[in-house]
């Protein structure tokens, strides 16, 4: 259900970053970078649909209220950006931040946010998982839902978007039980809520088939922003692909191609729909980054053209055209592209070149990143921010850097 914020596509936007590059769009790619770059900084970080910290981010949570992020490993923790020094969110005197009686004790959150002063957090405590809300100013933990596993029942609870106050959770019931023949046979089912925070009213959105086909990317108070993908029946298995186009070839850009994909725009109960756009009609390529929101602006695009779909009025707006784009996500009131000077293939071409550029939001301006004179991938990976700085892969390691350093390649000034 959760595209950005599965495991599956967190290591693929881990490898798109890593792996990939651009350059189209341009006459020459060798053309310098563009100097005094127009590019402002530090925009505030938007509360609403943030990505969801699991254990793939090292269970990193950006701040929308703060410049820095917290940590939840059995108490909180805050880690201010100019010193990256944790800060144990307790006050008590005398406190060994051990057990629940630390003001900064959250117990073993699944996945978690930081939203309007809280952290939502999926506990799982033995036999019980809750979702929970952890006031970070005095420490208290209000339980919103709560589910119980037994011997022939098992659940699984995923935290998804949460905007205006309103939050997302998809939850997976496992039944057991044993056939004629004394053998175990397992019914999942799944299904998607919305819960209301301030109420804790809880209503379905979707169950059975459609709770299993549909992926919500973003909510408002207004929409929920849904993909529905339909795999192509005709589809190659892997190794009728790799017979037929060898293995150099990259199985998951031939899926990206054949499967039918939706993007739709759904009433905030989930009753009823309209299509933004979907891949056989409008050319729908949707991003396989799980940055593809920024408060409550979500990004697609449909061939050559970027857009921005606004949560709050459920309109579109064409951003920026560019050729050979091979992978986009958005950060920092801006979008990311990745780009090559050769079509984007399921058989890389060993003699692409890449580029990459940003465009904020309201100029859409693209403007070339210097990525360390690298022309074969994105030198400097970014997989998340905080008001002022990124985080992502550099020289093999895991690196912070100001988000002005970043934009004028001072590669250097990460640490």
């Amino acid at each position: 259900m959760f595209k950005p914020k599965t495991i599956l596509l967190l290591v693929l936007c881990a490898c798109l970053l890593t792996a990939c590059g651009g350059g189209g769009g341009i006459s020459d790619p060798t053309e310098k970078t563009q100097p005094a770059l127009p590019l402002t900084a530090g925009y505030p970080l938007p509360a609403d649909n943030k990505n969801i910290s699991t254990s793939m981010l090292g269970g990193i949570c950006p701040s929308s209220s703060a410049d820095g992020y917290y940590v939840c490993t059995k108490v909180v923790n805050f880690y201010p950006a100019e010193t990256l020094k944790p800060v144990v969110l307790c006050a008590q005197t005398g406190c060994t931040h051990k057990d629940s009686a630390c003001q900064a004790w959250i117990g073993n959150p699944q996945s978690y946010t930081e939203y309007l002063g809280k952290i939502y957090a999926i506990i799982e405590e033995e036999n019980t998982i809750r979702f929970v809300a952890k006031d970070l100013a005095d420490g208290s933990i209000t339980t919103i839902d709560t589910w119980e596993n037994e011997n022939s029942l098992y659940y699984r609870v995923y935290l998804g978007s949460l905007a205006d106050k309103i939050a997302v959770l998809q939850v997976t019931q496992t039944t057991t039980n044993t056939n004629e023949d004394g053998k175990p046979v397992s019914k999942e089912n799944r299904s998607i809520w919305r819960y209301d925070l301030e109420t804790k009213q809880k209503q379905v959105l979707f169950t059975g088939d459609q709770a299993y086909e549909l992926e919500i990317w973003a909510v408002s108070s207004s929409y929920l922003a849904v993909m529905r993908t339909t795999p192509n029946p005709n589809a190659l298995t892997i190794d009728e692909f790799v017979a037929e186009y060898g293995e150099k070839a990259i199985y998951g850009r031939y899926l990206d191609r054949i499967h039918f994909k939706e993007l739709r725009l759904y009433n905030a109960d989930g009753s009823d729909y309209t299509v933004v756009a979907n891949s056989q009609t409008d050319g729908l390529i949707p991003t396989g980054d799980p940055c593809s929101t920024y408060g409550k602006e979500l990004v697609y695009r449909c061939n050559d053209t970027v857009f921005l779909l606004d949560l709050d009025t459920g309109k579109s707006r064409a951003v920026v055209n560019m050729e050979n784009i091979i992978n986009y996500w958005v950060m920092d009131h801006k979008i990311f592209l990745i780009t090559q000077n050769v079509p984007w293939d399921i058989i890389p071409d060993p003699n692409k070149v890449v580029s990459i550029y940003v465009v904020d939001f309201d100029d859409g301006i693209p403007v070339r990143l210097g990525n360390g004179g690298n022309t074969e991938h994105m030198e400097f990976s970014i997989h998340w921010e905080g008001t002022s700085f990124f985080v992502g892969s550099w020289n093999g390691g895991t690196f912070r850097i100001s988000k002005e350093a970043f934009y004028a390649d001072r590669y250097d000034e990460a640490r």
